[in-house]
């Protein structure tokens, strides 16, 4: 898991795969590559300093709205043939947007810009 913090909001955390999902779309690095092994390991932690913060706000924003766009354009009901469009609709009910998954941390970025804060990312565990 991967946990974002900045000191005026609450912490969000998101699976690792959605978690580094939105490092890479905010221009962050998720991992180290100077492992020494020449492989890449997932960082432990990182920041977005206060000074970046509206850079990731805006590259995160993009995706958002881009998705959201891609959504709006691929969302062309059909309804002469409803017991078709059973089962995908179900399926897509199943599924969160990235647009939606991005909501609350484009909320965190908000926040850390207006109060001049940085954003801090840790990886986490279970255990």
């Amino acid at each position: 898991m991967i946990t974002f913090t900045t000191p005026n909001w609450y912490p969000l955390t998101y699976l690792q795969a959605q978690g580094e999902q939105m490092l890479q779309m905010m221009g962050c690095t998720p991992y180290d590559n100077n492992t020494g092994r020449g492989g890449k390991a997932a960082k432990a932690e990182g920041i977005v300093p206060a000074g970046a913060v509206a850079d990731a706000l805006a590259l995160l924003q993009q995706h958002s709205d881009a998705d959201a766009q891609a959504a709006v354009q691929t969302d062309s009901p059909d309804n002469s043939n409803l017991a078709g469009h059973i089962a995908p609709v179900l399926q897509l009910e199943s599924q969160i947007s990235l647009a939606a998954r991005t909501f609350p941390l484009l909320q965190l970025l908000q926040a850390a810009q207006t109060a001049g804060q940085p954003v801090i990312w840790r990886h986490s565990t279970n255990s």
